[in-house]
Parts: structure tokens; C-alpha cells; sequence
């Protein structure tokens, strides 16, 4: 009787317990939160996420790793940290609710409430707002500056001309005052953060600023008088204004490099009514007053009826030794002496077209961006066109100071694709930057070719073989299978499609190409190119039905750091817990620093200059809040709470269950 009480007493109290609880209803949806914009500083001490509903208001938090407290920024989405973690920059939104009620009311976009820039000061906690911003930019590798724009003033006056008379000597000007607008630009404010004071610069459409030092690069349209359309670069150290290309015309893809020593831009400034518009491509470096045209529509260098291509951002490599740019054949135009009645819409299929006509339609958008790539070498003024006419891709190498670029060609193959699937067939060039010169690697590779970070190695998967290949990039040479001494299989063990199984993939290349890292279902292997007689099985999953997989932290990382030990994402298939692994590629040593019934992030966010850490883990019961810790996973803790009203509310359960088919095939499952 004693023990009989005693079980409806404590059946009693979880009952009561889970009737205090309220029941999930629909309404109660639009009212849960979800993280995003999780970021964090360059030194590891802040971190900033956006926390928002289905509808609302959003509010930013922003956490102090040092002193464990958070503070909310309401109606703000998502910031910027200056890089030595001295402001923290971000806008605020109108009140949801009443941008709601004015579109109710119909009211017009353009006299709706603007954003209001926010700068906050990490170190005292101040906060300074500017109205009405439509825009602002931080430089990525240094502090101290802030550039930004307003919106224009709706009652703003219109174009027009003033006539200026001074009063001393009677001279006459005339001054052009335009309005601020998308098409004519507006004042962009330098501001420095710390002292306050800033310097105007007027009709600016577009600007970047230099990655590494203290310079920016804008396009004004000017107004006739006091500056002069074009495009031009500002010193912050010296507060002057230097030029680089004046005159009237459309400007675009400015571009600095690292160093903001070189620059890069097109123009058109071309005032006749073609509809080929003829774009120039300039090139500037500090040792010259202004930039020079290296290519247009005329230059020799060009194929027959090819143009540069206005919309491929040219770029400059990281060393700053290479400039990238496009170039395409001329569009078709459409004849506009027609009338509407007379065009005809018609689809015009062919049993003779290599691609099905579906695939042509969804490919049709892609096919009029579609250009080949180039490299100009500032040092020996040279050019060179770094792929086929019939390139169906260009590949550089993530390190993009490489010499040595990958190309292939499809075409003559695509009709493959009807019968046998993807990937298609290709053969597969390299191509030399300083002399131009292609050397084909492989014909009819059924495959995907990369090339590797330095560029050393053009590689790819074989799926009609399930194998890796490699070769030597520099020179033609032997077709080396790098996964010969691998005994499992690379692809899609539980494939049942009538297709070629995808692989599981590689982790990436070791310092300086000398190894690859490759994936079979559970394990990582590793490979050196020139020698895979030496493979090496890095993990045991197999054994345990563990999946080993490579979690990347630093993001601007080329290759895989020997150096220092890998983070490795773990999941088991039977009883599918997850956690994180470290492993020694000298030592071969494993070993598990997290595990348990959760999902844990496979893309945790790292500090650039810091051993600071932020992931998040979930279960079926647990919201995927933030944690912090280092990358050896010590004095972990949460950081945010998005949903506190969760306790409120009758949740489910969710267990692993084990049945046998009818066919007698046992199978795992959970039940929920």
C-alpha cells in the first residue's frame, strides 16, 4: 500500500508538471525565433547575431566574451565589427508595425521611413545614429574609417543650372546642380570614427574600399564645375583626391588589389546610340598619373567578333601580379524595326541538338553570361585569352597567384548526356599564364576536373571506373590513379538509381599540393600525388560506423595546415550522435573531444586572429542556440537563449526503434 501511494503521488506531481504546460497551437508558430548573421570579431571577444520571428520586429544581440553579457539592439538585423573590434556598425529599421500600417494605407515607397545608421562604441558603450542611410561600407583589414550615403530628399530639387557672378572681379560661371539620385549618385561621407570628422566627396555612384591599406576607389558623375565625372581614388592619409580616368560615360567593376597599388575598371563613354556598347578596360598602378586602356572592342588581341565582357568583375590576383577579366562573342540583336505583330515566338526543336531542348531552356540564362576568361600581366604588358573558343568552364586555382589555370571543353559530347547522364564528357586543358600556351591533360574523361589550391595538379573522379585520377599540370604527362591502393569504395555505397554513384569527395589538398585528402563512406585517406603507393587510412569509422569528415576553419586557408591538428566532424550511423574529433596527420592520432545525441554545426565560425569558436547544437528536444569555446573545445558554454518561451510548452519525444521488413531486412528507424 505504502509503495502503491507513493506511485500515484509522484504520477500525481508530473502529471500536474506537464499540465502546467500549454499545448503547441498554430498561433503560437509565427511567434518562435531563429538565429542568423552569427558572426564574430576579428579577436574573438564579440560576437553578434540577429535573433528573428516569422513576423516582427528583429533584434541584434551582441555578446561580450569577456564579461559573459549580451546586449540587445532592437529593430537591427545585422552588423559589421571593425576589424581592430573598436565600433561595431550597424543600421535600425522602422518599427515593423508601422510600415505595415503605411502600405495598408498605400503610401508610397519613396516616403516610407528610411534606416538610421548606428555606430556603437565597444569601448564605452556610446552610441552615435545617422538618419536616413542607404548605404555604408567598412575596409576589410584596417580601421578607423567608416564611408556612407543618405537617401536623397524626396522634395530634393530638380535638375538645373545656376549662373554665378563674383562679386570682386564680375566673372561669370556657370554651375550645374543636379539632384541625388540613382542614376547621377550622391554625396558619399569619409567619416573617421575616431576623431569625427569628415571629408564629402559629391555624385558618387559606386566605391570600394582597398583591402589592406588606407585608400578608396569611386565613381563620381560629377556636376561640370567643381569635378568632373570619372573615376578617382581617395588618400585617408594625406585627405587628397587623385584621378584616374575623367569624362562622362558609365563606369563600373572598380576594382582594387590587396595593397590598393593597382586598380582596375570599364567604361563606356562612347555618346553615339549603338546597341553594342563599346566598353573599354582600364588598368592603373602607382606609378602612373591615370589609368590606361589595356583592351576595347578594337584591340587585335580580341577573336573575331569578341568583345570584352562588361558584366565579369576584373580582379586582381592575391599577389597582385595578375589581372582577370572576361571576354564573349557578340550577342545576337534583336531586329527593333519590327512590329509586334510581325515578331514570332516560336521553340524550334531538333533531334540534332545536343542538349534537349528542357535542358537549352533552363540553360539559356547561364549560355548569355557565358565568357572566357583572360590574364593581363601588368609587369610584361602582356594578354593572354586563358581557354578555348569552345571552353564549356575555366578553373583557377584557389590560390589564385598560381601560373597555371585549368580549362575543359563538352561540347562534342553533350548529346551523351541524353542516354548515359551526368557528369558529361570533357577534355581537359591546362593552360600556362605567362606564354598562353594550352596542354591537353586527358580526352573523354567522363568527369568533374578541378585543379588543385597551387595549381600543381588537375584531378577528378571517374565515374565509370569509381576512381581518382591526377596529373601534372605544367606538362603533358602519365594519368596517375591516386586511389589505387584504396579498398573501399569512393562512391555511393547505398546507390540504387540507375546512374553513376557520386563519390563522397575529398577534404582538400595538404600544404603546398603534396597531398590529397580523400573520402570513402565512413573514413579519410590520405594520398601523395606523386607517390599513392603510400596511402594511409587516417581514421577507423568503418569499424564502428562512424563518418570522419574535415571541418574547414579557416576560411581564407588554401590548403590543409600539417601543422597543426584537424577538426573532423564525427556521426554515427547506428546510434546517429555526432560530435567533433581532433587528428594528428604526423601522428596519426584521433581523438574525440565531443559526442553526444545532438546535430552539431559542421561549419563553425572561427575568429580570423583568435582560437575563439561559435557552433551551435540541436536535438529533437533542444533549440540550436550558440556556443562558445576554442578550437580545443574548452570552457564551452551558451551564449544565446532564442526561444525562453519553450518551457512553457508540451514538447515530443523521439526514440531509435529496430523492425524487420517483410522481407526480412532489418531496418532502423526513430520513432516520434
Amino acid at each position: 500500500m505504502k509503495h502503491l501511494f507513493l506511485l500515484s503521488f509522484f504520477a500525481g506531481i508530473s502529471f500536474f508538471s506537464m499540465a502546467q504546460k500549454k499545448a503547441m497551437t498554430p498561433d503560437v508558430y509565427t511567434t518562435w525565433n531563429k538565429i542568423v548573421n552569427e558572426q564574430i570579431s576579428a579577436n574573438g571577444n564579440w560576437v553578434s547575431y540577429s535573433i528573428e520571428a516569422e513576423k516582427g520586429d528583429k533584434t541584434l544581440v551582441l555578446y561580450d566574451v569577456k564579461t559573459n553579457k549580451e546586449r540587445k539592439l532592437e529593430r537591427s538585423s545585422q552588423g559589421t565589427f571593425a576589424y581592430d573590434e573598436s565600433y561595431f556598425i550597424y543600421t535600425i529599421s522602422p518599427p515593423f508595425d508601422t510600415l505595415l500600417a503605411m502600405r495598408r494605407r498605400k503610401v508610397d515607397e519613396d516616403k516610407l521611413p528610411h534606416d538610421t545608421l548606428a555606430i556603437l562604441n565597444l569601448k564605452n558603450g556610446n552610441i552615435e545614429k545617422i538618419p536616413d542611410i542607404n548605404s555604408f561600407k567598412l575596409p576589410k583589414k584596417w580601421s578607423g574609417k567608416i564611408a556612407y550615403q543618405l537617401d536623397a530628399p524626396i522634395d530634393e530639387p530638380k535638375d538645373s543650372a545656376l549662373i554665378k557672378i563674383d562679386t570682386a572681379t564680375q566673372a561669370i560661371t556657370l554651375q550645374w546642380n543636379k539632384k541625388e539620385s540613382e542614376k547621377n549618385g550622391s554625396r558619399l561621407y569619409l567619416k573617421d570614427l575616431n576623431s569625427k570628422e569628415i571629408d564629402t566627396l559629391f555624385y558618387v555612384q559606386d566605391y570600394h574600399f582597398a583591402e589592406e591599406v588606407e585608400r578608396l576607389l569611386y565613381h563620381s558623375t560629377g556636376n561640370d564645375s567643381t569635378t568632373l565625372a570619372g573615376v578617382y581614388w581617395w588618400d585617408f592619409k594625406s585627405n587628397q583626391n587623385h584621378h584616374l580616368a575623367r569624362g562622362k560615360g558609365k563606369y563600373k567593376n572598380l576594382s582594387f588589389d590587396k595593397t590598393g597599388a593597382q586598380a582596375s575598371f570599364v567604361a563606356d563613354r562612347d555618346t553615339s546610340d549603338a546597341q553594342i556598347r563599346p566598353w573599354d578596360l582600364f588598368y592603373w598602378n602607382g606609378g602612373r598619373d591615370s589609368a590606361k586602356v589595356i583592351l576595347n572592342n578594337q584591340n587585335s588581341f580580341l577573336p573575331k567578333d569578341w568583345l570584352l565582357n562588361e558584366h565579369y568583375p576584373a580582379n586582381f590576383s592575391d599577389d597582385g601580379k595578375q589581372l582577370f577579366l572576361g571576354i564573349n562573342p557578340t550577342p545576337i540583336l534583336q531586329d527593333t524595326t519590327l512590329l509586334p505583330e510581325e515578331i514570332v515566338d516560336v521553340e524550334v526543336w531538333s533531334y540534332q541538338d545536343k542538349r534537349l531542348h528542357t535542358q537549352q531552356k533552363v540553360q539559356l540564362k547561364n549560355d548569355k553570361k557565358k565568357h572566357s576568361l583572360c590574364v593581363y600581366n601588368p609587369s610584361k604588358n602582356s594578354l593572354f585569352q586563358l581557354s578555348d573558343k569552345q571552353t564549356s568552364r575555366t578553373a583557377l586555382a584557389a590560390n589564385n597567384a598560381s601560373n597555371t589555370s585549368m580549362y575543359y571543353i563538352e561540347e562534342p559530347y553533350l548529346e551523351t548526356i541524353s542516354w548515359e547522364g551526368f557528369p558529361s564528357y570533357k577534355d581537359i586543358y591546362s593552360v600556362n599564364h605567362q606564354s598562353g600556351k594550352s596542354t591537353l591533360i586527358a580526352k573523354r574523361v567522363k568527369a568533374n576536373p578541378q585543379i588543385s589550391p597551387n595549381g600543381k595538379y588537375i584531378y577528378w573522379y571517374s565515374s565509370p571506373d569509381s576512381i581518382w585520377n591526377c596529373v601534372s599540370s605544367n606538362q603533358k604527362g602519365e594519368i596517375i590513379e591516386i586511389s589505387k591502393n584504396i579498398d573501399q569504395l569512393l562512391c555511393d555505397e547505398l546507390n540504387d538509381r540507375p546512374m553513376d554513384a557520386w563519390p563522397y569527395g575529398i577534404a582538400g589538398w595538404t600544404d603546398d599540393d603534396k597531398s590529397i585528402l580523400i573520402y570513402d563512406r565512413y573514413d579519410i585517406w590520405l594520398v601523395e600525388a606523386n607517390n599513392p603507393s603510400s596511402t594511409k587510412r587516417l581514421t577507423k569509422g568503418r569499424e564502428q560506423q562512424t563518418i570522419y569528415r574535415y571541418v574547414k576553419l579557416d576560411k581564407e586557408a588554401h590548403n590543409i595546415s600539417t601543422k597543426e591538428d584537424l577538426l573532423l566532424h564525427t556521426f554515427n550511423e547506428k546510434t546517429c550522435s555526432e560530435g567533433y574529433a581532433h587528428l594528428n596527420l604526423n601522428t596519426l592520432d584521433l581523438k574525440v573531444i565531443l559526442e553526444s545525441d545532438h546535430r552539431y554545426d559542421r561549419s563553425p565560425l572561427k575568429a580570423e586572429n583568435a582560437q575563439t569558436l561559435v557552433f551551435t547544437k540541436e536535438n529533437f528536444q533542444e533549440f540550436p542556440d550558440l556556443q562558445l569555446t576554442n578550437t580545443r573545445f574548452k570552457n564551452l558554454r551558451k551564449i544565446s537563449t532564442a526561444n525562453p518561451q519553450q518551457k512553457d510548452y508540451l514538447g515530443g519525444t523521439i526514440e531509435h526503434i529496430e523492425w524487420t521488413a517483410s522481407d526480412g531486412q532489418k531496418i532502423r528507424g526513430l520513432l516520434v
